[in-house]
């Protein structure tokens, strides 16, 4: 199942797969209409019901015009999609580009002009005069439905034009990006929905024990290298049952792995039963050239300090932008700073079969406000939001975990003590880490 997410995460991410399907669909409708308009075609009164009535030159004048225009606003639409993909890679970060990529506002744009001309071709291609060599056929359904989908394209073409102005704005892909890491959030550590404390996932909290076993446990190692960007916990807790064994993930999902890197352990039993066995446990181990959105809870925080950091180089120099994913960072870290993190547990009739391990909420939370600290503290601004948002997440985490914000809000004053030469801006800075009563 994992390679079968992977596959659909590809399609999702396509620019092919929308579009072709929208083609081949316009080629099953054309050659319906067309026998359509082939079985009427004896119906002067049907003929003379419907809305266009042109002669054999006008309908071939008609859908070449049709089919020459939109396969002229299709190259145009190709070239502003290429255009944005260049300017949200040198303006944000270049992980942000399956952003677009998976737009399917923008599949369906390129779907209906590229289905469009396609219809018109065949359309096109089936009308006859009676100096050819068939009987006279002009097909009057399917040229009225091929103008009608021409004004159905223009209406495309502005919508489309006020959809690409506003996805390249830089609040809509950052709300975009938080969106998907919250959604990684919920699905990884849902709350409860009678109100109890956060769990780690619904199989977890029927295991009664959660200790980790005596043996040291077979390691099993990677044979390719690739970003670790998910599990199918299902599949391998039935592998796990087959052994009958417990099959702990080591490494944390996000992670660089290498061949031969231990990445799984199996235990309560002295080897893994064959290479096979091996295969099939690292057949549920999905690696590739990037980290994923599936699982993994760093990637979302990732792209949005990758965001704030390019905003605060010199070559773009945009602390608004920043301030903006400070803000979106803060809303990911409260809403992950309510959750237990707790290795996820996979059950199988009744048995703890599959135990993924995963980071810390330090190891998650805390890298990005860092990496934050380091660009953005010699600008006032940013490091009063900075501080700010360390101080607001200090009272909405579990209280466990709020010495780490003060901790920082405190940093980042010290690090804007040695930047910031200005004694007013300083003193708003330590206002703002003192505690509020």
């Amino acid at each position: 199942m994992v390679n079968l997410a992977s596959l659909m995460r590809r399609l999702r991410s396509s620019m092919w797969l929308i579009p072709s399907g929208m083609t081949l669909a316009a080629c099953a409708l054309a050659a319906l209409t067309l026998w359509f308009d082939h079985q009427r075609i004896g119906t002067p009164d049907f003929l003379s019901a419907l809305p266009l009535r042109v002669g054999v030159e006008g309908a071939r004048g008609l859908l070449s015009t049709v089919a020459g225009s939109i396969i002229t606003v299709t190259g145009v639409v190709f070239s502003i999609t290429i255009v944005v993909l260049q300017l949200a890679s040198g303006q944000f970060t270049p992980r942000i580009l399956r952003n677009f990529t998976e737009d399917r506002a923008t599949q369906a744009v390129l779907g209906v002009f590229i289905g469009t001309f396609t219809y018109a071709l065949i359309v096109l291609r089936s009308i006859r005069s009676a100096a050819d060599d068939y009987d006279r056929f002009v097909p009057v359904l399917s040229v009225t439905l091929g103008l009608l989908f021409c004004l159905v394209s223009i209406g495309f073409l502005i919508f489309f034009i006020n959809h690409i102005a506003r996805s390249i704005q830089a609040e809509v892909i950052i709300a975009r990006v938080t969106e998907d890491a919250a959604r990684v959030v919920d699905q990884l550590f849902p709350e409860t929905a009678d109100g109890d404390p956060p769990i780690a996932s619904p199989s977890s909290a029927n295991a009664a024990d959660t200790a980790d076993p005596a043996d040291a446990g077979v390691a099993v190692c990677a044979r390719k290298a690739g970003y670790f960007q998910a599990v199918d916990r299902k599949r391998l807790a039935a592998v796990a049952a087959s052994l009958d064994a417990l099959i702990i993930v080591d490494v944390e999902i996000g992670a660089f792995i290498l061949p031969g890197m231990h990445v799984v352990s199996v235990h309560g039993q002295t080897t893994v039963a064959s290479d096979k066995g091996a295969d099939e446990i690292l057949s549920c181990i999905l690696t590739g050239v990037e980290r994923s959105n599936d699982q993994d809870v760093g990637r979302g925080l990732m792209e949005l300090t990758d965001i704030a950091v390019r905003a605060l180089s010199p070559g773009v120099n945009d602390p608004t932008t920043a301030i903006a994913c400070v803000d979106r960072l803060t809303q990911i870290i409260a809403l992950l700073g309510e959750r237990q993190i707790n290795d996820i547990v996979e059950m199988k009739d009744g048995v703890r079969r599959v135990v993924v391990r995963q980071p810390s909420f330090e190891d998650v939370a805390m890298p990005p406000l860092r990496q934050l600290r380091h660009h953005g503290s010699g600008d006032p601004a940013v490091a009063l939001r900075l501080i700010e948002s360390n101080m607001r997440l200090a009272s909405l985490v579990l209280p466990e975990r709020r010495h780490l914000f003060s901790s920082e809000a405190r940093q980042v004053l010290q690090a804007a003590s040695i930047l910031i030469k200005n004694e007013t801006d300083l003193e708003i800075l330590a206002g703002a880490v003192r505690p509020r009563r």
